[in-house]
């Protein structure tokens, strides 16, 4: 199994248990800061799965749309 299908699995048993968003990178940063920190984002999913957060709030990234004004 390779990388990629290792993450799928892994978003699906998240968003199973979690619910939400995958977490993707970001443009023109990648990653949420932390992510890389963890080891990655299977074990980011992990992490939430056992806390029962989401990947946003377990790394505390903030929607950044509702932060600027329309």
């Amino acid at each position: 199994m390779n990388e990629f299908d290792q993450e799928e699995k892994a978003y699906l048993k998240y968003k199973e248990i979690i619910g939400g968003e995958p977490l993707g990178l970001t443009v023109p940063y990648g990653y949420p800061q932390g992510v890389e920190e963890m080891g990655g984002v299977i074990k980011v999913y992990e992490e939430c799965i056992k806390q029962g957060k989401t990947w946003e709030e377990l790394l505390g990234v903030k929607d950044i749309d509702s932060d600027h004004d329309i």
